[in-house]
């Protein structure tokens, strides 16, 4: 999604061509952190880019998904083409949120393109599971269940890897998304008993 954004494209700046920053969209792709784009300084460099952009629709969208506040739609509409990836081959990740004219972004994702993307990340879910079975002293087949929730959880090459290593019939789901908040709720309740 971030070439549509303007990934890729360069801008002038002080009579010399530079590239737009990558840390731009590295912020852009991760919710806990893309308000740190709307700081003054931040929204500064922008505009500094926006002004110069080689390719100014892609990066006018980039600064419309921070000023506008429509980070968390955009990453939505990822999220919800990750997980139709859980059922078929290929999706199309649709951007389209209302009121926003000229925001719209189409553009296909398989199965294969999101196993490159999340490649680095799927890496350090199994090897943080090494770890942790390592630290217990707990092998493969003493796993009775093996439970996963999260929006990773419906990536189709975990989902296999963890089946693959426990077995089937140990590994199981539940609704992705709540049963993380409902661990962030417990969390909170008990770091609220420990200071209070």
């Amino acid at each position: 999604m971030t070439p549509h954004l303007g990934r890729g494209t360069s801008y002038e700046s002080w009579g010399k061509q530079l590239e737009v920053p990558l840390p731009l969209f590295d912020t852009v792709c991760r919710w806990e952190n893309i308000r740190q784009l709307r700081t003054p300084r931040a929204l500064e460099e922008l505009r500094s880019i926006r002004s110069g952009a080689q390719s100014r629709e892609r990066v006018d969208r980039l600064y419309r998904v921070v000023t506008e506040d429509l980070g968390l739609a955009l990453l939505s509409a990822v999220e919800e083409a990750k997980c139709r990836l859980s059922n078929e081959s290929t999706t199309d990740i649709l951007f389209a949120p209302p009121g926003a004219r000229g925001m719209g972004i189409e553009q296909e994702l398989s199965e294969a393109e999101l196993q490159q993307i999340i490649g680095d990340e799927t890496d350090q879910v199994i090897a943080c599971l090494e770890e942790a079975l390592q630290t217990a002293g707990v092998a493969d087949e003493q796993v009775d269940v093996c439970f996963m929730t999260g929006g990773s959880s419906q990536v189709q090459m975990l989902r296999d890897y963890f089946d693959a290593r426990f077995g089937r019939e140990a590994v199981q789901q539940g609704d992705a998304f709540v049963s993380v908040a409902s661990g962030l709720l417990h969390e909170a309740v008990l770091q609220a008993e420990r200071i209070g």
